[in-house]
């Protein structure tokens, strides 16, 4: 799972919406995957039970419940497509387990 925390006026989280998350590379490899986007002025609490201090701040989350990647900024869709492909290839597949 993919949790995005942003905002409607977040200029940052808007470009990733727009450049990234909307790419057709990025939109296959996410078909995997349930995506959740919490607009943070809406659930201030959720946000906050995360540690979100600024956004863009999106979460990956394995099936177990851990979170395995966080990235808090804009990123382009093809470094976006290889931190998906870490974040949700088993640990024993990762290549040297940066995250």
């Amino acid at each position: 799972m993919v949790i995005d925390f942003w905002a409607p006026w977040c200029g940052p989280c808007l470009q990733l919406k727009r450049e990234t998350l909307h790419h057709p590379d990025v939109a296959k490899v996410l078909s995997a995957v349930e995506v959740i986007h919490v607009d943070i002025d809406q659930y201030p609490a959720l946000g906050e039970a995360y540690g979100v201090a600024a956004i863009p701040d999106l979460f990956f989350v394995d099936p177990s419940g851990r979170i395995v990647d966080r990235l808090q900024n804009f990123e382009p869709p093809e470094a976006f497509v290889a931190r998906v492909r870490r974040a949700f290839t088993s640990p024993s597949n990762r290549e040297g387990g940066d995250q």
